[in-house]
């Protein structure tokens, strides 16, 4: 674990500060965000918290709010979309997964919004829970943010059949 959280810390590090990493053996550059930073979730499930600790601990500044609805979001740079479905956590939040879809893809649209009116908005997707957050409940919330995001931050283990690496492709996202 600590291997893992170490990884996802130095690429997020890396979002907000600007750099490359290697992705299928050939140099990518990272787009920088810029604060203010907005992380939310996409299912719901605990990952949300891990990358919120994560960040904490590098000393970023951001705000967290897994339900938090598009017409909530005030002047974000980037926006970071931690996702991972968990029928626990969208019951607990109250919602369904239409709801949460229909939240994501309205954050989503409102990014689109902002970008098409010069507003430099970064959408980082972030998958880190392996192959355990794959399937039936988590694969609508990675089909909505994956092609849409600017930027992807993938364990490596939960694209071991390139799903995520496909979905990249159709817009030429890097990840």
């Amino acid at each position: 674990m600590l291997r893992k959280s170490a990884i996802v810390m130095l690429t997020l590090f890396m979002v907000l500060a600007g750099g490359y990493v290697l992705a299928d053996d050939n140099e990518v550059e990272i787009p920088k965000g810029e604060p203010p930073v907005l992380l939310t979730s996409a299912g719901q499930s605990p990952d949300d918290e891990m990358v919120n600790t994560l960040m904490r601990r590098i000393g970023m500044e951001l705000t967290f709010d897994p339900l938090i609805e598009a017409d909530e979001i005030d002047e974000v740079k980037t926006i970071l979309i931690a996702i991972g479905g968990s029928a626990k956590g969208l019951g607990e939040a109250g919602i369904d997964t239409a709801e949460e879809l229909a939240r994501i893809g309205a954050i989503l649209d409102m990014a689109d919004e902002l970008k098409e009116e010069g507003v430099d908005v970064l959408v980082v997707g972030i998958h880190i829970g392996g192959e355990g957050r794959r399937g039936p409940i988590s694969e609508p919330s990675i089909e909505k943010v994956t092609p849409r995001a600017d930027f992807m931050v993938v364990w490596e283990e939960g694209d071991e059949d390139k799903f995520f690496t496909d979905l990249c492709k159709k817009k030429k996202s890097p990840s």
